[in-house]
């Protein structure tokens, strides 16, 4: 998934510029052997900011799902 995007470490304000998605840099920065404590620890902060922004869009879906099911029902 990192190469298809671009791997690019840079931030632009352009949507179809190359970059870097949260999981492709947990993914390759994530240490194997000894590293600095601190970015160890700011990868494992982004991958917490990715399963709680995945929790709310899972849970917005739902809810949606649910709310066009109950406006379906009612209708019929």
């Amino acid at each position: 998934m990192a190469l298809v995007i671009g791997s690019s470490h840079q931030i632009t304000s352009h949507l179809f510029r190359p970059g870097d998605s949260m999981a492709s840099v947990i993914a390759h920065e994530f240490p194997e052997g000894q590293s600095d404590p601190t970015h160890r620890a700011a990868l494992i902060g982004l991958a917490v900011v990715l399963f709680a922004f995945t929790i709310v869009v899972n849970v917005a879906a739902r809810w949606i799902a649910n709310r066009t099911t109950e406006r379906a029902g009612a209708s019929a």
